[in-house]
């Protein structure tokens, strides 16, 4: 995906909705939208991260980066939403 791919998005996400049927992101579109952008931009951060310690090669090291990222992202995320009920 080139760089500027990363700004062509002008619709939703499609992780908005991946989101949304696990946990309750109202129906403001502004707040339904940003849990997304921060998945990205968490992401983002952990390739960034790992590309300037330029002593590593091991992929799986993106990996654990990018878990601590959305670790911390998601603890925020779940003490402001409560989860969407599934019928059983």
């Amino acid at each position: 995906m080139p760089r500027r791919a990363w700004s062509a998005w002008n619709g939703r996400l499609p992780i908005t909705e991946f989101l949304a049927a696990r946990i309750d992101l109202g129906t403001d579109p502004f707040l339904r939208e940003l849990p997304a952008q921060l998945v990205v931009q968490t992401s983002r951060q952990a390739y960034t991260h790992w590309i300037i310690k330029a002593d590593s090669t091991d992929f799986a090291e993106v990996e654990a980066i990018m878990q601590r990222g959305l670790t911390v992202l998601f603890t925020g995320l779940s003490a402001v939403t409560s989860p969407v009920a599934h019928p059983t």
